[in-house]
């Protein structure tokens, strides 16, 4: 992950951007399709696989960059504490996969302005360049917020910008409520990843207890899916009793134990 608050260089009062009578109207959606696109780009200069851009993970940054620009702060963490991998768990349950995530405070006055004064900032950046150039990953998000401030004559917009990054290799297409009946539920599952014929199978995870300060869970059942019309399917089982579970996906015997959590009744 990368944290930094950006400064231009050069000579006085060089962080914030020169006078104007006008600014001009910023579009959200715009700064990110140019931030995606610039990264893409300086992939491509290191002959760095191309990122594919997921609108979940877009949907996350857009949130981060909201509540810090509300929040006044900037960093990882967020006013609920959790973290970029929590994040997408909790907002995006249904993708599967390791998460990374850049941030930045920046200045600007129009989209183009925006857009290059953040992606310079990243990539003067080693920990930032790494995320933006780290080979694993296959998707990314961007998502900006802004308003508008001044200091001493200035004009500009305070900008908030994230960029979520993602080895991701599954989206669970069938939607699971966060309060389930015990039992059995068919799932459909598309896969992300670069892998040929993958081997997936899900685990669901059960019964969890705190140990040294860390929750320990117990694997209840496992479910190897099986290549259906361009899909995979499968089989869930869970608790026929009240418990709390966590379902996780694994590719080829790899997997991150993040993963959406459900309530069975």
């Amino acid at each position: 992950m990368g944290l930094m608050i950006v400064a231009s260089c050069g000579g006085k009062n060089s962080y914030y951007p020169r006078p104007v009578g006008n600014l001009t109207q910023l579009d959200e959606r715009e700064i990110s399709r140019r931030i995606y696109e610039m990264v893409n780009r300086e992939r491509q200069k290191k002959k760095t696989p191309r990122l594919r851009y997921s609108t979940e993970l877009a949907f996350v940054a857009r949130h981060h960059s909201e509540n810090m620009l509300k929040g006044n702060y900037m960093g990882h963490g967020d006013h609920l504490g959790r973290g970029p991998s929590r994040r997408v768990t909790e907002l995006k349950p249904e993708i599967f996969g390791g998460i990374g995530e850049n941030v930045a405070l920046n200045f600007g006055q129009s989209n183009e302005d925006v857009a290059r004064r953040i992606m310079t900032a990243w990539m003067n950046s080693p920990g930032h360049r790494r995320n933006i150039l780290r080979k694993k990953y296959t998707h990314i998000g961007a998502g900006i917020a802004f308003r508008k401030a001044g200091r001493g004559g200035y004009q500009y917009y305070r900008v908030l910008g994230t960029q979520v990054f993602g080895d991701l290799y599954g989206r669970l297409l069938t939607r699971l409520p966060s309060r389930l009946k015990g039992g059995s539920i068919a799932v459909r599952v598309q896969y992300l990843g670069k892998k040929q014929n993958p081997s997936l199978m899900f685990r669901v995870l059960c019964s969890p207890v705190r140990k040294a300060g860390k929750r320990i869970w117990r694997v209840f059942s496992r479910t190897r899916l099986h290549m259906k019309e361009k899909e995979y399917a499968g089989l869930l089982r869970f608790p026929g009793r009240p418990d709390r579970c966590r379902l996780i996906l694994a590719e080829n015997g790899k997997y991150y134990v993040r993963g959406p959590e459900f309530i069975i009744r």
